[in-house]
């Protein structure tokens, strides 16, 4: 890839990721572009173009810049409304991507598990015909969290 093709893309980033192998990950608002086989000489060109100069100094870890392009405001909106909202709505508020959501929810260590309520547990066995992305979308609730909520009523017999 030439440099004026890489500018472009660095133009609609919203965030990078210099792997300390030979790969670059540029992440834009609907896509992630990855680069292989990348020289020194390019990582450092983006990082400079992306305003910072940071490569990995350890063999075989990462290092990103995407915390440094949080405030403290969107962090505690995020804490605050982690468990109310998807991931979607999350970025679009934030005006950050899905990618950087789910990033900054694993750095804040906000993976704990929302309990299921009573009522949406009755309303998953009033719905038994609704699939797993109606109901995940209906309860404000990942699919995955969905399909494995479901398999755990079937399990002990209730659904």
């Amino acid at each position: 890839m030439n440099l004026e093709k890489l500018k472009k893309f660095l133009e609609e980033a919203i965030d990078i990721d210099i792997f300390e192998s030979d790969r670059i990950m540029i992440i834009l608002k609907d896509k992630k572009v990855i680069l292989n086989k990348v020289n020194l000489e390019i990582k450092e060109f983006c990082l400079e173009y992306f305003g910072k100069k940071y490569i990995c100094e350890n063999f075989g870890t990462r290092k990103n810049i995407r915390e440094e392009f949080w405030s403290e405001d969107e962090m505690e909106f995020l804490k605050e409304n982690y468990f109310s909202k998807t991931l979607k709505e999350l970025g679009s508020e934030l005006g950050k991507s899905e990618y950087q959501i789910s990033c900054m929810i694993k750095k804040l260590d906000l993976y704990l598990r929302k309990p299921w309520t009573k009522n949406e547990i009755d309303f998953i066995l009033e719905n038994p015909n609704m699939t797993a992305l109606e109901l995940a979308d209906t309860l404000k609730r990942s699919i995955s969290s969905v399909k494995s909520k479901k398999r755990n009523l079937k399990s002990e017999g209730v659904l």
